[in-house]
């Protein structure tokens, strides 16, 4: 039970963090922001690029982009959580 909990938050965190910084960036590009494209899956760039874009990207945009960093940052202990109760 606990290791399908876990592999299912480790999916969850994976799959919010890479979604959601691909509507972050979608959005950021049809609102004409420029953005390194090489550097947008990295982590706190498209948080960066929110929080100091001018006119601002909107509280709501940057919280959401935040969150998706927070989902990645939250994947390395799902996944050791699911590592230890797989064995």
């Amino acid at each position: 039970m606990t290791e399908t909990l876990a592999l299912a938050a480790f999916a969850v965190c994976v799959i919010h963090a890479v979604i959601g910084n691909a509507i972050v960036g979608f959005i950021l590009l049809r609102r004409k922001v420029p953005l390194r494209l090489m550097w947008a899956g990295t982590p706190f760039y498209l948080y960066g690029v929110c929080k100091h874009t001018v006119p601002p990207a909107g509280r709501a945009l940057q919280a959401f982009a935040l969150s998706t960093n927070i989902a990645l940052v939250l994947t390395v202990p799902s996944l050791i959580w699911f590592m230890a109760t797989s064995r």
